[in-house]
C-alpha cells in the first residue's frame, strides 16, 4: 500500500468530535454587509470565499465583490512611539504587528488589523472560493477556524525522509486534526501535509510540538510545525517555504548542537532566571531543545497556548 492509499484508507474510518461540517453550521455568518449564517448561504447557493490567519474572515460572493474594504477605518499611531503603543496588531495578510509610529487600518466589528500596505492591494484576490462544501469543516473550540479535509492523490514524500512518515505517525495525526485552533493559510488540504518526526516535549513548556512536510506534488514541499498545548489544542505554522530550506536550517543546527554538559548548564541557568525573574529568554530554551522540532518553534518564537 502506497503512502497515498494509506491516508485515504485512514480517512474512511475517521469521524471528528469537533468538526461541524459547513452545510450544518449557522453559528458562523459572513463578515460582510449580509451577515447572513454560512448555513443560509449553502441553502441559497451563493458561493462563500475565506482567507484565515490569525483570525478566520469569510465573504459571501456579493459581499466580497461588493467591498471587502467595507467597515475599516485609518489608526493613526504615528505620534506615538512603540514604548507607548506596543507592537500588538497584526495585520491579517502579512502578519507584520502595529502599533506606535505606524498607521493601519482596523475594522472593530470583526476585529481585524490591515496595514497600510496590504490595504492598497487588491483584496478580493487574498480569498479562497470554497468549491466543495463537503469536504469542509467548522471547528470552534477557542477560535473558529475552516479545515478542508478531502481524499487525496499521488502524493509525493521527499526522499529524504520517506521513511520517517510512517503508518502511525499518520494515523495518530490524522486523528488529532479536529482539535485546530489556528491553522496557517498556506495549508489548502489537512490532509497533502504529513508528519516526518515523533512529538517532541518543548523543555519548559506545558507542550509537544512535531513537523510537517507538504507532500501535495502540486505543492514546494514545504515544512510546518505543529504544536499541542496545555489544553490539547492544536496550531499549525509552515516555517519553511520548501524541503531545501529546512535541510540548511536542520543541518546548521546539527553542526552547532549542544553537547549533554553544555546543554546540562544552560538547562540550569534557565531553571534560575525563571526563579528570580520568572522568564527566560527564548532563544537559550531553544538552544537545550534535543529535537530540531523543538528548536525551531523556540527560535522562531511562535505561539505555544491558545486559551
Amino acid at each position: 500500500m502506497n503512502i497515498t492509499e494509506k491516508v485515504n484508507t485512514i480517512l474512511d474510518d475517521l469521524e471528528y468530535e469537533n468538526f461541524v461540517k459547513i452545510p450544518e453550521y449557522d453559528d458562523y455568518q459572513c463578515d460582510g454587509k449580509c451577515e447572513k449564517s454560512l448555513k443560509e448561504l449553502v441553502e441559497e447557493k451563493t458561493e462563500i470565499y475565506y482567507y484565515q490567519s490569525n483570525k478566520l474572515i469569510v465573504f459571501c460572493k456579493n459581499c466580497l465583490n461588493d467591498n471587502p474594504k467595507s467597515g475599516f477605518e485609518e489608526v493613526d499611531r504615528l505620534k506615538y512611539s512603540i514604548d507607548e503603543k506596543p507592537l500588538m496588531w497584526p495585520c491579517l495578510f502579512c502578519g507584520e504587528k502595529q502599533g506606535g509610529g505606524c498607521k493601519w487600518y482596523c475594522n472593530s466589528t470583526i476585529d481585524v488589523d490591515i496595514c497600510k500596505k496590504c490595504y492598497e492591494l487588491d483584496l478580493v484576490d487574498k480569498y479562497t472560493n470554497i468549491k466543495n462544501l463537503e469536504n469542509f469543516y467548522v471547528c470552534d473550540r477557542s477560535n473558529t477556524v475552516l479545515v478542508n479535509v478531502e481524499k487525496v492523490e499521488n502524493l509525493k514524500v521527499p526522499e529524504e525522509i520517506a521513511n520517517n512518515v510512517t503508518q502511525e505517525r499518520i494515523e495518530k495525526w490524522l486523528t488529532s486534526i479536529d482539535s485546530v485552533v489556528s491553522i496557517d493559510h498556506k495549508i489548502k488540504n489537512m490532509c497533502t501535509w504529513l508528519p516526518f518526526t515523533d512529538e517532541y516535549d518543548i523543555p519548559n513548556y506545558s507542550a509537544l510540538t512535531m513537523l510537517l512536510v507538504n507532500c501535495d506534488p502540486n505543492g514546494k514541499e514545504e515544512v510546518a510545525s505543529v504544536v499541542f498545548d496545555d489544553h490539547g489544542q492544536m496550531a499549525i505554522d509552515v516555517i519553511f517555504d520548501n524541503f531545501l530550506e529546512y535541510q540548511k536550517a536542520f543541518e546548521e543546527w546539527t553542526e552547532n548542537k549542544l553537547s549533554n554538559e553544555e546543554r546540562c548548564k544552560l538547562t540550569n541557568k534557565i531553571k534560575k532566571d525563571f526563579r528570580e525573574n520568572h522568564e527566560a529568554d527564548d532563544q537559550e530554551m531553544a538552544k537545550t531543545c534535543e529535537e530540531f522540532s523543538g528548536y525551531i518553534r523556540l527560535y522562531r518564537m511562535l505561539g505555544m497556548y491558545y486559551g
